[in-house]
């Protein structure tokens, strides 16, 4: 039992010994070390749990679109939000810049290959 001024903790022996171990290093009271402690725990607990770098964003539109691509756009790069083409052309770089440019902070890039007319046949040669 770890005993204060104004208050008594339980807590396991082997806690118990860090504490008054952390303490003896640092050389203060045992209830400055609690001290810092819960407030570094208050300042934890103020924090949001999850802070997401790049929020999801749903991309099962721009994966049908790629799925079925309109043909228009063959041996080209598309930019896509949703299923709607906001930019295009033969230079990728370009067409992202492009769709940035139009306010699409992360556009959903494909380029458009020719139909593959050769049927899939498993096997050995």
């Amino acid at each position: 039992m770890i005993k204060g001024r104004e208050m008594s903790l339980r807590v396991a022996p082997e806690i118990e010994a860090k504490v008054r171990e952390e303490a003896a290093a640092r050389g203060v009271s045992v209830d400055t070390v609690i001290n810092q402690a819960l407030r570094l725990l208050q300042k934890h607990r103020d924090l949001p749990a999850v802070r997401p770098v790049h929020p999801h964003k749903d991309r099962s539109r721009e994966m049908a679109w790629v799925a079925s691509p309109d043909l228009q756009y063959v041996n080209q790069w598309v930019a896509l939000d949703g299923d709607q083409v906001v930019a295009h052309g033969t230079d990728g770089k370009l067409v992202f810049e492009t769709a940035r440019s139009k306010g699409f902070e992360t556009p959903f890039m494909e380029f458009v290959e020719e139909p593959d007319s050769t049927p899939f046949a498993g096997g050995w040669l």
